[in-house]
């Protein structure tokens, strides 16, 4: 015996697995996880396999499946469900790291919250039904001596608790979720101390976080995730054992129960009771997933027992969940051995959702469009286009749906009814398109005015206004008589699968180009459960092409950022299958560019929660100052990323493009004009809003804010919907990986320090751990050369190297990073590399910390050039201080000689690691027992100014501070007076530096810029670096950190008056920027003439017109007696104006005639080009570039 399916009564093999091509095949036959529980994944043979043996098992005694004496026990069918959850959970929570994204544990969040109101649900029916009905049942003595012998009351008490197991876990989420991102100490700066106890202001937004938005209070220390996540793994284990001892506990309390006091009949109402009494969001997802954990007998049994018990309208109510969740295989299962459930089903399914959701859109776009419109500045042209950008949106939509019902439902109508009723419908699709034409034309007659026209505009405006609320009031009504009268109409003269085909002929009618701007625009409107009904019938009715491609749309709507990303994450956790759906290049590699993507999505995620906040402002009563003060920081932090993203696209991408493509840069620049406007329109009336005096002009700036913002929403969206689509695909088109490399590297080289540390962690919210993978993957490679990953691993909490895989990986340990250095830089003269027999095995920087001699055992040495090898390797280690970098060289040119002693020996200090003296130091300071090293160490130190004044400092920096070195645990007033006076440098100890003495009060602290001496809270200096441990309180210098070379440079900052080269690793002035010429590494060189290492110099350095560097001071030295690099032997300036002289010169040297018969063979220093020219004994001038720096190769006499 076969069962119609619901979607095709008279076709019973339409869910078959033949007739499934091309068409949904289940909702969990192409999927592994879902809301609740999963059924263990088997081949569809397998499946039918397994089906046919156990109808055959059966079939002889198939009264015995069907023989519920105790339907009352088929109620615990539902905890499986709950046990699989629970399951899944704990998986997650393992996966659980501090590189997780907030995204991700909101979504576990969300996850953990659905499945505790299923469970609190479940056991609230029970408590409500089953409870009260024994009690009732039994006497009271019987039943206080059955309550406590059978545990009734612990169940009852245990229900109670539930909520209290799962209270204390989603605490802990949104615990870590509380916490930022960082794990060093930030100390609190003099702006921070201002905002920390004032409002935030509008003029003054350098310190504005990123962080959701909100007012952030500046703390001292910033506590990491890792206890939290413990603390959350600890606390989910005792969910997990309490939750499923409750579920044992009652199983085992409750089944005797039920069988002792309890009639057949009895357990039958009480079991159709509690399933009715679930509320509809828990019946829709428990039962399906219930269904799904059983095996076959007890499925059947379940179903049986709820179709025996029930009403036929309560079994109806089950009947759509069962059908809209379960795969084909799993329902024609079911109806087999159940065959009022197909009836029921079909009953209970409305496949014309999408017409009624759709509508639902409509009207929520129109009710805005009308608030818009009563708000808007008819003298803002911006504001007028945004509005015409909605208008001819909601045209197009209104057209592709009026066009779909014509063609596809009334037609059908007439052709089955044969009447002619239904041509009013039709006649007010016309209408409404004319109405479209008439907004449209009044937009034109608004925006033809001059803009100081006010009269006239406002005027146009009231005419417009007035249009606006006539569309809307007629699309309302017409739409409200389609469902009144259409709809029902096709439901009671249509089976459930000419619906079905009826309501996909009508969406066909939207262009598939156009679906990915109608389904985020339509999702948006509507609730939680509308979407996931809305998605359980497409993927019910649909075929699997199509929801596929609409899944596609959707999730690169999400990765773009035109959808919540959160809603996309709990429209899956919902309907499990759109995941599973996406597309497999949504993850593809299009190189650096990519990130001109990911700086889009977070725009939008920023920019929508800001209209939002905006938009739910209340107009009729005067705004809270800390909702307003919450706006003004959301909106300066957007402005800062929208002007730094702009700025890199006016001055670096679109240049280069411009170059490839000309004409294309134009039409940006006036967009970006537009945006700018935009920002400061709505800067000005926000500075307005906090300065109002009054409630009518409170809600006039309100009004004027909410439309400003909404034109914002639309122009930016509008913009980079554009440059996606053009310009985007240009850059992939035109340039390799390497050019793309070298375009984020310009990009990156002219951002400060302090926007890459908000937009960093602000990208890290918005994106999946893949897009994180790959944007950190390609911030590595365009920076591989700098020092930027070591300033990234200072304050940034994630691990890089846990984004990047194989041979890609651009992040190493200290120690083989440099090791591979060494190693690909061995080279001969001929230029091929040779293979190094030198290899350290090291497996942490710890080992060379530690055990010195271990590490020098693991070198082998057989060559002298090996031993340079090792050597080299151990000086270029960052990891290692000049102390340990010494002791370590030492042991290995000492090897040979301990290893002909017959024993093995090392270098020893008697003085103390730099990790034992700080130590040590540290107790003194904790104990008050600090005594000087040397005379003065802990009296302050003073410069005397040009007026005579004397100043806190030293001879190299005005500061109020003195530090604590960590290589010899001594005060010093800066590292180059510690350098001057010790035999040995502080070098890249600086970032160790952990203490420091006030000058103002002598105390010893932990290193910051104020004084934490509750008698002194002085400033140490005006600017401090937490980095550096770089104090300067000069107020004629300018200083600022770069992220790439880790130091701090003097200079207004990068993209200001410098800009940081990724391939010479070298910060430089802007005008070099063009003209350079660019060496990579060449400012990790000492300086040709002194010697001095220029990286770390604090001496003016001069950029050559070769490329190569020198001091300044040296340079001045050296060009008096030579104009030629001494590296390069290139000419280090130009010099045409010399060569000029020097060709009046030689035109008045008659010596010339004597060696006219003499060549020379001549090489260019400056172009490297050979020339045969007549032998001068000083001067020889290059035939090819007019160059007198060059050099004779040989001389010969001229042929005759």
């Amino acid at each position: 015996m076969t069962t119609a399916s619901p979607t095709n009564p008279n076709n019973p093999s339409l869910y078959t697995a033949e007739s499934t091509k091309g068409k949904r095949v289940s909702k969990t036959g192409y999927v592994q996880e879902n809301v609740c529980c999963t059924e263990e994944q088997k081949p569809v043979k397998k499946l039918k396999q397994d089906h046919q043996f156990a109808e055959k098992s059966y079939v002889g005694n198939w009264q015995h499946i069907l023989d519920i004496s105790e339907p009352l026990l088929e109620l615990f069918c539902l905890h499986e469900a709950f046990r699989k959850e629970l399951e899944l959970l704990q998986d997650q929570v393992r996966q659980i790291t501090i590189a997780t994204t907030d995204q991700e544990l909101d979504k576990f969040r969300s996850r953990l919250i659905f499945c505790r109101d299923l469970l609190l649900d479940h056991c609230c029916s029970e408590d409500r039904i089953i409870l009260p009905a024994i009690y009732k049942k039994l006497s009271k003595e019987k039943c206080e001596e059955q309550t406590y012998l059978l545990g009734t009351e612990l169940v009852n008490q245990q229900h109670e608790q539930l909520d209290h197991w799962f209270s204390e876990t989603v605490q802990i989420i949104e615990q870590i979720l509380n916490t930022p991102f960082s794990l060093e100490h930030r100390p609190l700066a003099e702006d921070d101390l201002q905002q920390s106890t004032s409002a935030v202001t509008l003029e003054s937004d350098a310190n504005l976080s990123p962080r959701k938005g909100k007012i952030t209070t500046i703390s001292d220390f910033e506590p990491p995730r890792g206890p939290l996540l413990e603390k959350l793994t600890s606390s989910f284990g005792n969910l997990i054992e309490n939750v499923e001892g409750h579920l044992l506990e009652e199983e085992q309390n409750l089944s005797p129960l039920f069988h002792n006091i309890l009639t057949t009949a009895e357990q039958g109402a009480l079991l159709a009771s509690v399933v009715i009494d679930t509320s509809q969001k828990a019946l829709a997802t428990l039962l399906p997933c219930a269904v799904r954990a059983l095996n076959f007998e007890k499925r059947v049994r379940f179903v049986v027992a709820l179709e025996r018990y029930m009403t036929p309208e309560q079994f109806e109510s089950i009947a759509a969940p069962l059908v809209q969740e379960l795969s084909s295989e799993q329902w024609e299962e079911l109806c087999r051995n159940v065959p009022n459930l197909q009836v029921a089903a079909e009953r209970s399914i409305n496949p014309l959702v999408e017409i009624t959701h759709l509508h639902k859109a409509i009207r929520k776009e129109l009710e805005a469009m009308a608030s818009y419109t009563a708000e808007l500045d008819p003298c803002d042209n911006l504001q007028i286009k945004s509005l015409c950008s909605r208008i001819l949106f909601l045209q197009r939509v209104h057209n592709f749906h009026s066009l779909g019902e014509d063609e596809v439902l009334v037609s059908q109508l007439r052709a089955a009814l044969k009447m002619h009723g239904l041509d009013d419908i039709s006649s007010e699709h016309c209408n409404e398109s004319f109405l479209f034409g008439n907004i449209l034309e009044h937009i034109k007659r608004v925006a033809s005015f001059d803009k100081n026209d006010k009269q006239r505009r406002y005027e146009a405006m009231s005419k417009l206004s007035s249009a606006v609320r006539e569309i809307s009031n007629h699309l309302i009504i017409h739409m409200e008589e389609e469902e009144a009268r259409l709809l029902p109409l096709v439901r009671s003269h249509f089976s459930l699968r000419d619906q079905d085909t009826l309501i996909r002929r009508v969406m066909a009618k939207i262009p598939m180009e156009f679906l990915p701007e109608v389904f985020p625009w339509m999702l948006n409107a509507l609730d939680a459960e509308e979407r996931e009904k809305l998605f359980c019938n497409i993927l019910r009715s649909s075929s699997k092409e199509y929801f596929e491609k609409i899944s596609a749309f959707l999730g690169e709507a999400a990765r773009r950022g035109k959808m919540d990303p959160l809603l996309w994450d709990e429209l899956c956790l919902r309907i499990p299958e759109l995941q599973r759906c996406q597309n497999e290049e949504a993850d593809q590699d299009n190189g650096p560019v990519d990130e001109i993507l990911r700086i889009h999505k977070a725009i939008r995620c920023e920019l929508q929660k800001l209209y939002v906040v905006v938009t739910n402002l209340a107009v009729d009563e005067a705004p809270n100052p800390n909702s307003i003060s919450a706006i003004a920081e959301r909106f300066f932090f957007l402005r800062n990323m929208v002007n730094d993203h702009s700025k890199a696209e006016d001055n670096i991408v679109l240049p280069a493009l411009e170059k490839r493509l000309p004409g294309i840069s134009k039409r940006y620049e006036g967009e970006h004009c537009e945006e700018r406007e935009l920002f400061s329109n709505v800067l000005q009336v926000l500075q307005a809003l906090q300065c109002a005096g009054c409630e009518d002009e409170c809600r006039t700036l309100l009004k004027q804010l909410r439309a400003l913002v909404r034109a914002l929403h639309e122009e930016l969206n509008g913009h980079l919907n554009k440059e996606e689509q053009n310009l985007w695909p240009k850059l992939i088109e035109n340039f390799t990986k390497e050019e793309q490399v070298a375009i984020v590297a310009d990009i990156f080289g002219t951002m400060p320090s302090e926007r890459l540390q908000e937009m960093l962690p602000w990208l890290i919210r918005t994106l999946t751990e893949s897009e994180q993978s790959n944007m950190l993957k390609h911030i590595l490679q365009v920076t591989h050369s700098t020092m930027f990953e070591r300033w990234l691993s200072t304050w940034f909490p994630l691990i890089p190297s846990k984004y990047l895989n194989g041979e890609e990986s651009n992040v190493r340990s200290a120690s083989s990073s440099s090791i591979d250095q060494a190693e690909s830089g061995n080279k001969d003269k001929s230029g091929q590399s040779y293979q190094s027999s030198t290899s350290l095995d090291i497996a942490s920087p710890r080992v060379l910390n530690s055990d010195y001699q271990n590490t020098c055992d693991a070198v082998r040495i057989q060559s002298r050039a090996d031993l340079e090898n090792a050597i080299r390797v151990i000086a270029s280690d960052e990891t290692l201080t000049d102390k340990q970098k010494t002791q370590l060289m030492q042991n290995l040119m000492l090897r040979p000689y301990f290893q002909s002693r017959g024993h093995h020996g090392s270098f020893n200090s008697d003085e103390q690691t730099p990790v034992a003296a700080s130590r040590s130091s540290q107790d003194d300071a904790s104990q008050g027992k600090y005594i000087e090293t040397y005379p003065g160490e802990l009296q302050p130190t003073f410069r005397e100014l040009e007026d005579g004044s004397k100043q806190l400092g030293c001879s190299h920096y005005l500061r109020g501070a003195k530090i604590r070195t960590v290589c010899c645990s001594k005060f010093y007033t800066c590292r180059l007076c510690h350098d001057e006076i010790e035999d040995h440098k502080v070098g890249d100890n600086r970032y160790a530096t952990r203490e420091m003495l006030c000058m103002h009060c002598g105390h010893i602290q932990s290193i910051s810029q104020w004084c934490c001496n509750p008698e002194c809270l002085k400033r140490m200096a005006r600017y401090y670096c937490p980095i550096c441990k770089l104090f300067d309180d000069d107020s004629s210098r300018n200083i600022y950190h770069c992220h790439s070379c880790n130091v701090c440079r003097v200079g207004k900052g990068l993209g200001i008056d410098s800009f940081h080269c990724m391939k010479c690793n070298a910060c430089m002035s802007m005008k070099y920027a063009k003209s350079h010429h660019c060496i990579e590494h060449s400012m990790e060189s000492d300086c040709p003439i002194c010697y001095q290492y220029l990286f770390t110099s604090t001496t003016p350095v001069k950029y050559l017109q070769c490329g190569h560097l020198m001091h300044v001071s040296c340079y001045n030295h050296y060009v008096k007696k030579s104009y030629i690099c001494p590296i390069c032997q290139r000419s280090m300036q130009d010099m045409s104006s010399y060569f000029a002289r020097l060709d009046k010169l030689l035109a008045r040297d008659h010596s010339q005639q004597l060696y006219r018969g003499i060549v020379s063979h001549i090489q260019c220093n400056d172009c490297q080009k050979q020339s045969d020219v007549t032998f001068h004994f000083v001067f020889h001038k290059c035939t090819q570039c007019g160059s007198y720096n060059t050099r004779v190769l040989r001389i010969s006499r001229r042929e005759t």
